[in-house]
């Protein structure tokens, strides 16, 4: 998160959290064995990849290609 940004977090069901960063909603997952199937829209098929620096990380997010949602698994890149 940016300095400066306000963030909201919110539940959306047992396995979810949402942050909204001003410009797109972030859903955050708790990542147990497989990330695949979208939570949102069922989307069965796996996702997109894209990378958001957030201060000194690089976190490793997820877009369903169907409801084009994004989606963190909690992954960062050093």
């Amino acid at each position: 998160m940016e300095r400066g940004h306000p963030v909201l977090l919110f539940l959306t069901n047992d396995k979810t959290m949402q942050r909204n960063s001003m410009d797109k909603d972030i859903h955050l997952i708790r990542f147990d064995d497989e990330f695949k199937i979208c939570p949102l829209c069922g989307y069965k098929d796996g996702f997109h990849s894209m990378l958001e620096r957030d201060g000194e990380k690089v976190k490793w997010l997820f877009i369903c290609p169907s409801c084009h949602q994004v989606f963190d698994i909690g992954r960062t890149l050093e």
